[in-house]
């Protein structure tokens, strides 16, 4: 069972991208070359030492096939971080390949369904299944995230995080 926010996420982006394109998503839109599509799925039930979730791989996977079925998105081009593969080094080791494959007329959604964390300087993160309480060490910060999406240099960058 996926979570409401995140089916009422996938809804709205069914319904705004139906509103737009019709049922199929055009290579060209009024001579607006359209590019690749790129996703980062990551959904983590599993922690060490943080409570367990419900939801989170049902919701990689609903996203997951509405994607693929129905917004022209390759199995290849998706990468998936699920629980342990959820770690700060493999999630920016993903960025870093996007940043490198990306242009500007390409999609991608990163979407994250897990626990976060926000510290004392008001400062969020999301938190890998291995990570301790109370370490941001062990986080990935939101403000790193933001730095390195800005490094990307598509123009069509879609972030869902359901925490």
């Amino acid at each position: 069972m996926i979570t409401m926010v995140t089916y009422l996420l996938i809804s709205l982006l069914s319904f705004f991208s139906s509103q737009c394109f019709g049922d199929d998503l055009p290579d060209n839109i009024s001579g607006i070359t359209v590019g690749n599509y790129y996703g980062i799925f990551i959904g983590v039930e599993n922690y060490k030492n943080f409570p367990k979730l419900k939801t989170p791989l049902n919701d990689v996977a609903a996203l997951k096939k509405m994607v693929t079925t129905k917004y022209g998105f390759q199995q290849k081009d998706i990468i998936e971080l699920l629980n342990n593969q959820f770690t700060v080094i493999n999630l920016k080791t993903s960025l870093i390949k996007l940043k490198e494959m990306m242009n500007e007329n390409d999609f991608l959604i990163l979407f994250y369904s897990g626990h976060s964390y926000l510290d004392e300087f008001k400062e969020s993160y999301w938190i890998p299944s291995n990570s301790r309480q109370k370490n941001e060490a062990d986080y990935f910060p939101h403000g790193l995230l933001l730095r390195m999406l800005r490094s990307i240099s598509s123009r069509h960058i879609l972030v869902i995080t359901d925490n």
